[in-house]
């Protein structure tokens, strides 16, 4: 019986990816589709079969595609649960058995690289601004994990309720995909403790078993770097109001003020097509 799933996000459909983890006998394989199902490459029939390749809207990045599988409940069939993009190298299939270790070892999460950055939430607070909970004070810090690779188990899914994802609908950066990032992890470390994460290797974005690539632009470079510009003051905009809204968050100004500034987090970070049964968001007090 397998014991193991794969959910790889679906968007540069690397073959070698595909074909590897195909050939792991304890894991079945599911693609979350952020391309329409008449973009996926052919070869991917052959490796995947059909009902295990899943199409959901382009919303929410990496993080977003990551919850979109676990709302579909697939996952509660298996252990151990692997989330990891299409396109990283995949060196060494015994990342499966060093994750299962560190797992038997009390570690709930498992990440490729190691990042030695902690210093959320004091430089950056309104990552926190769409989440469910709320970091105890600016001077607590978390460890983070690339949402490249992140390998876990069903039981610390099932006690972490959800990844917390800044949806971004109106796709205004892709920065956004890092606040789902950082929150996340901080409610990770938040319900877990300290010792939640291990990783696979000791360098950022490398391990012996798994090298991360950057992900090239949709756009063409004028095109996109157009839109950036367009965007940025947007963005900027943002970002002031989303700090404001957790400050006020914080205290005991929530009404009206509070409000106000939350709104535009309300507007921008939501789902339009929220799944049933998904949390509402801001129903925690901090």
């Amino acid at each position: 019986m397998k014991d193991c799933v794969f959910c790889v996000l679906g968007w540069h459909f690397h073959r070698h990816v595909l074909e590897q983890l195909a050939g792991i006998a304890r894991a079945d394989v599911y693609i979350l589709c952020h391309r329409p199902i008449s973009e996926v490459p052919n070869f991917v029939s052959d490796l995947i079969q059909a009902d295990h390749i899943i199409t959901r809207p382009n919303v929410g990045y990496d993080w977003g595609g990551y919850q979109q599988f676990l709302e579909t409940n697939i996952w509660r069939n298996y252990k151990y649960v692997f989330f990891l993009h299409d396109d990283l190298q995949i060196l060494d299939l015994g990342f499966v058995e060093r994750c299962i270790q560190f797992f038997n070892e009390g570690r709930k999460f498992v990440g490729n690289g190691l990042i030695r950055q902690d210093h959320w939430p004091q430089s950056r607070i309104e990552c926190y601004a769409h989440a469910n909970w709320g970091p105890p004070s600016t001077k607590w810090r978390h460890r983070i994990i690339r949402g490249s690779f992140l390998a876990t188990t069903r039981e610390s899914l099932e006690l972490l309720n959800g990844f917390d994802v800044f949806w971004d609908r109106l796709r205004i950066s892709i920065g956004f995909g890092n606040w789902s990032l950082v929150a996340t992890c901080g409610k990770m470390q938040h319900i877990f403790g300290p010792e939640f994460v291990a990783y696979l290797g000791e360098k950022y974005g490398e391990s012996p078993y798994i090298t991360e690539l950057h992900r090239g632009g949709e756009l063409g470079e004028d095109e996109n770097h157009q839109r950036r510009q367009r965007l940025s003051i947007l963005a900027a905009a943002f970002k002031v109001s989303a700090r404001a809204y957790v400050w006020f968050r914080r205290t005991s100004w929530r009404e009206p003020i509070g409000l106000f500034f939350g709104l535009p987090v309300r507007l921008l970070s939501s789902r339009s097509h929220k799944a049933t049964g998904e949390n509402e968001a801001f129903t925690d007090k901090w």
